[in-house]
Formats: structure tokens, sequence, C-alpha cells
């Protein structure tokens, strides 16, 4: 029988060598899909719509406002010439009428724009510089030029002072005055002396107003009855006696026939009177000196003042 052998069998391990990783793919792997945005509502769509309009519009009327601004400052469309006419100074007229119309309004937009001047204060700055005047319009000529015309004062009376001291035939130091008892000028020189033939009546009574102007644009106190006291100064002088001048004082009125010889009546009071005078005249001789007045202030009844 054979031998049997025995062999120690060394288990050795086994060095298996590591298989490199599978390399990754070169492909991208698609994203995964988004959510729809979600869409905006009615109401916020709408908004935008308007807010697009109204900006849109907002550029417009800037633009529009832009150009209507420099368009308004171009010479072909600002004054340059201001005429006057039928005003005793035209040059000077002229002149207070183009100075109104200097400046800007609201700092940006010229006075004197053919489109935009400001009438009212040409009429107004020509009327305060000129009293004999009643009224002023302003007339467009062109693009650049305006004419001022002037309607002068009517004179109605000679006012001649405060007080009937200062009654004289010859005295020259009067002022013209309109219907409304205004004094608005200086009477020419060589006023018709206060004669029955003279056109305008001298009118004494004391001033309104007038300020540094005196007696200039001052108001003749008892104007307002001033039509019906040329009524019956009218009245009196178709009876045959002259009218030289008259004094208002108060609510009543002398009318001097002679310097020495004067009539006394109550304002408003005229067709009465008128009515005492055509029956008391024809018996009584005013104009030979002998009587200082003849009032006739009370209904029916005429009394007679005469000199001692």
């Amino acid at each position: 029988m054979s031998a049997k052998k025995s062999f120690d069998l060394e288990r050795k391990s086994l060095k298996v060598s590591a298989k490199p990783a599978p390399r990754k793919s070169a492909v991208r792997t698609a994203p995964p899909p988004k959510s729809p945005k979600p869409r905006a509502s009615l109401r916020a769509r709408r908004e935008a719509v308007r807010n697009a309009t109204n900006t849109l519009i907002l550029g417009v009327v800037v633009l529009v406002l832009g150009a209507a601004i420099y368009g308004l400052w171009r010479p072909e469309v600002r004054i340059s010439d201001v005429r006057a006419k039928d005003i005793p100074d035209t040059e000077g007229a002229a002149l207070l009428a183009k100075e109104s119309i200097t400046g800007r309004y609201f700092g940006m937009l010229p006075r004197d724009s053919i489109f935009f001047y400001p009438e009212e204060a040409m009429r107004t700055a020509v009327l305060a510089g000129y009293p004999s005047l009643s009224a002023v319009s302003v007339t467009r000529t062109s693009f650049t030029s305006v004419t001022v015309s002037g309607t002068r004062r009517v004179a109605a009376f000679y006012w001649c002072g405060e007080s009937a001291a200062a009654f004289s035939v010859t005295n020259a130091a009067c002022y013209e005055a309109d219907t409304e008892g205004l004094v608005f000028a200086r009477a020419a020189d060589g006023v018709q002396e206060a004669t029955s033939s003279s056109p305008l009546l001298r009118v004494y009574s004391p001033l309104e107003g007038g300020g540094t102007s005196y007696p200039i644009r001052g108001m003749v106190t008892g104007a307002k009855q001033m039509p019906n006291l040329l009524h019956f100064v009218r009245a009196v002088k178709t009876l045959g006696m002259p009218v030289l001048s008259t004094f208002i004082n108060g609510d009543e009125a002398e009318l001097f026939v002679t310097p020495e010889t004067r009539i006394k009546y109550v304002l408003g009071r005229e067709e009465e009177a008128a009515k005492n005078a055509e029956a008391a005249f024809p018996n009584l001789n005013l104009l030979d000196g002998t009587i200082e007045y003849i009032d006739l202030r009370f209904d029916g009844k005429v009394y007679i003042k005469r000199y001692e």
C-alpha cells in the first residue's frame, strides 16, 4: 500500500484587477418640462393697456403743447407795431398800450401774442392816461400790429370852481365836464365869456375825488341831477332870461342871470319851479340889478329879495 503523502495547501488569494467603471454617456438628459406660466387676469391686462394708452396720450399732449408754445414765441405772431388814432397824443397813447402787453403769462407765454394779448389791459392803460376819453377800442390790423382808437368825452358844461364866490363872467380857469359830472379836461384857452350866448353853462360846485390830478377826474357834487338842472336852465332861457352860471349847494341850485341876481330852486323839482317862473317872470325885471334873488323853492309861491 502506497504511502499517502499529505501536502499543506495554502490558499492563495487571487488578485483580480478591477475593471474600469463604465464611462457615462455624453448625451444630456432633457430637463423636465416647465409648468406653464399662469395667464394674467383680464383686469390686469386692461390696466396695462390703459397705462400704455395714457402714456401715449400724455406724450402727444406734451409734444403739442411744446410746439404751440414755440409757435407763440415766433415773431410772425407777436405784436410789434401799436398805433393810436383819435387820441390827443397818439404817440404817447401807443406807448402806453404797448407797455401794457409786455411780460409773460405764467412765466412762459408772451403777453404780446396776437392770439392772447390783454385787450382789456390796453384799454385800461390808455383810459387811465387820457381821462378825456370815454371809451377805447383795440383792433387787429395784422398778425403783428394793432390799432388803438379813442372816443372823446363830450363836454356838457364847464366846471369853474367850488364856490359861487369865484364867479366871474371873464374867468377862464374852467374845466370841461360831461353829463355824468366827471371833470376830464382843461377848457381851451379863450373860453367864451359867460353871457347869454355862451354855448355851455358854467357850474360852481364842490368836487368829490380827483386825487393828485385835481380837479381832473373829480366828480361834480349833485352831478346826478345835472340833466334835470340843464333842462330847467333851458326853460328859464325860453322865458327870455340869460343864465350865466349856476351854483350847486347840496340839494339846491342857484342860477345867476346877472352877476348880482340869481334864481334859487330845489334840485329834482324843476317842473314846479318852471311853472312858478313862468307865472312870475313877466312881471319882473331881473336884469336891472335891483333884485338879489328870486326864490322858487316853495310850491305855488315866489319870494323876491331886493337890494336895499
